[in-house]
């Protein structure tokens, strides 16, 4: 079990393979893995999340469409995960082209680096 807390990042996961070395937190988000898959929860106004919307969350969301997760990172407003060590994506905030699509838009699911 993974524990939590600050501001609004208050969250208790559970699951049979959960990694705690995998484990990264933004400003207001936080990201690990369990037996789910990655799972999110936090502020997300950018969509870092990765849940598909802006809404945030207290409780651990499923990531769509993220398994078998290598590694993860977050960043203030983004997060990536290596998935089977051949494949980065990424999702949140793009201002700056943090996610790596060749693109400035921001992104509430997970885009493919290229």
């Amino acid at each position: 079990m993974v524990n939590c807390w600050g501001a609004v990042v208050n969250a208790e996961v559970e699951g049979a393979i959960l990694d705690r070395y995998l484990l990264d937190t933004g400003i207001g988000h936080a990201c690990t893995v369990n037996d789910a898959g990655m799972v999110c929860w936090g502020l997300n106004s950018k969509g870092q999340l990765g849940v598909g919307n802006q809404d945030d969350s207290e409780s651990a969301l499923s990531v769509r469409n993220i398994q078998s997760v290598v590694d993860l990172a977050t960043g203030l407003h983004h997060t990536c995960a290596i998935i089977d060590d051949e494949i980065i994506k990424c999702w949140g905030e793009n201002l700056y082209g943090q996610l790596g699509d060749a693109t400035i838009t921001d992104s509430t699911m997970p885009v493919l680096v290229k």
